[in-house]
């Protein structure tokens, strides 16, 4: 090969190079300048982008999207919007699901949420003031690309390279250009001394357009750098589907539980919070204890209803499990009966309630609370014949519910997760007889719905019998106090 072929191939080369390293920073600049634009775009309209970083909305939306997130306005959201909020105790966090049902609280306005791929509703009721955004509109497979982008590998592939190449391609041309103006002067010298040399040909619209493609990606690295700090910090994560959604677990605990102190102030008559790892006895957490016994063989240990308290909860098998107590009362008249419960029995139980034995089926029996085979939270009284308060809704679901029932000279009262669902003013009175307050069996011959069986199957916790018909405010406060 001759020297001149040498350097044909390799001004070849050099002009291939050239090419590339022109496409490339083109290419850079204008996908880094579309990715402003695009954020510009969301931002000036007041909305943001978030990437999505679990399946717990599918099909709506899967990993690697990008979702358009509208300013949220409080008293206009509605059950069935998906929206981003503030998962409690956890402020960094934002989470995406649609809207399960809204409920007024002491509080304010709550909300209840659950992701379309999961199973169960999110445990958790979050205030309407924690919701940043409604949903507007999904991009797919853009997360990747957002993710990519604001990841400094990504960064450094898309605007740096780009920037290696321009410079890389500057100094070559610089000492070309120098090389090929010392052989000219070479040259000159050799043919005719007294003639100056003149400077090889180079365009200045070249150097010009490399220094605005180098100021281009600068620009776009400052600009994106901006607008992706943005975006970054509301990327979010979701629970992915489970048969009970992790969701509300015990890392979103900030401070402890007041649950016992709030229920400890309204001072029960028998409050066994079933906390026991092993053994026999259910201790009472009254101001004047009472303890109770476990019966047949109940699964202790289990993990409890209360929010970031270590108790325990109690599972009862449905066939022979309960707990017993030995003190004899006579024909209470005013009480308040309240436990929490999870289920996913269709043969029914009784939770709490009142008779005549100790052990055993009664002969008496009345003033309980119990599910029908459907999953209903029943209330009943006996005052010469059957009365009963039956919840709309069925709680079979695997869920934990606080299931409250009130009576006195106001009538009776049931109420579901500190919320009223029935009632009935007119009975005031119950049959007379004297008896023990008992937890997860008695007879339910002849009741309204009457389950399958009269053993409560599933978890219970906190029971508690209270003196007095706990007002709406307190019973509200009993719930709350195990979510906020």
């Amino acid at each position: 090969m001759t020297a001149t072929t040498r350097s044909s191939a390799r001004s070849l080369l050099w002009r291939a190079a050239r090419v590339a390293a022109r496409i490339a920073t083109a290419v850079s600049v204008a996908v880094a300048l579309l990715t402003v634009v695009g954020l510009g775009l969301v931002r000036a309209h007041g909305e943001q982008v978030l990437t999505v970083l679990s399946g717990s909305m599918t099909p709506i939306f899967r990993t690697g999207d990008a979702v358009l997130m509208h300013p949220a306005v409080p008293s206009a959201l509605r059950v069935g919007q998906i929206v981003s909020f503030h998962a409690p105790g956890s402020p960094k966090l934002l989470t995406t699901h649609r809207i399960y049902r809204l409920r007024p609280m002491p509080k304010g306005l709550f909300l209840q949420t659950k992701g379309d791929a999961n199973a169960q509703p999110d445990p958790d009721f979050t205030p309407v003031t924690s919701v940043v955004g409604v949903l507007a509109g999904r991009l797919p497979h853009a997360g990747f690309w957002l993710a990519f982008y604001q990841s400094p590998f990504g960064r450094l592939a898309v605007l740096g390279a780009p920037l290696l190449l321009l410079a890389a391609a500057q100094l070559i041309s610089t000492a070309r250009h120098r090389r090929l103006l010392r052989q000219q002067r070479a040259c000159v010298v050799f043919s005719d001394p007294t003639r100056p040399p003149s400077a090889p040909p180079v365009s200045g619209r070249r150097h010009y357009a490399t220094l605005v493609a180098a100021a281009g990606i600068s620009t776009a690295a400052v600009l994106t750098g901006a607008l992706l700090a943005h975006a970054t910090s509301a990327v979010y994560t979701a629970a992915t589907p489970l048969a009970a959604n992790t969701f509300g677990t015990g890392n979103f605990c900030v401070t402890a539980s007041t649950y016992a102190a709030t229920i400890g102030a309204d001072l029960p008559l028998q409050w066994y919070r079933l906390g026991e790892a092993s053994g026999t006895v259910a201790s009472d957490s009254a101001a004047a204890p009472t303890n109770g016994t476990y019966r047949g063989s109940p699964t202790l240990g289990q993990p409890g209803a209360i929010k970031c308290d270590a108790n325990n909860a109690v599972r009862f098998d449905g066939s022979s499990s309960y707990v017993s107590t030995t003190k004899f009362y006579p024909s209470p008249t005013v009480f308040t009966l309240e436990s929490w419960f999870s289920t996913t029995s269709v043969t029914g139980g009784r939770i709490i309630g009142f008779g005549n034995a100790a052990t055993g089926a009664s002969g008496n029996y009345d003033r309980h609370l119990y599910l029908d085979n459907a999953g209903h939270v029943i209330f009943g009284v006996y005052p010469g014949s059957v009365v009963t308060v039956v919840s709309p809704a069925t709680y079979n679901d695997g869920q934990w519910h606080l299931a409250d029932a009130t009576f006195g000279a106001g009538g009776m009262a049931l109420y579901v997760d500190g919320v009223k669902v029935g009632a009935n003013a007119a009975t005031v009175t119950a049959q007379s007889y004297s008896g023990f307050w008992r937890v997860g069996y008695d007879n339910l011959a002849g009741w309204t719905n009457s389950p399958t069986s009269n053993f409560f199957k599933g978890n219970l916790d906190e029971p508690a019998v209270y003196p007095l018909a706990l007002t709406a405010a307190q019973v509200t406060a009993h719930y709350t106090a195990n979510h906020y």
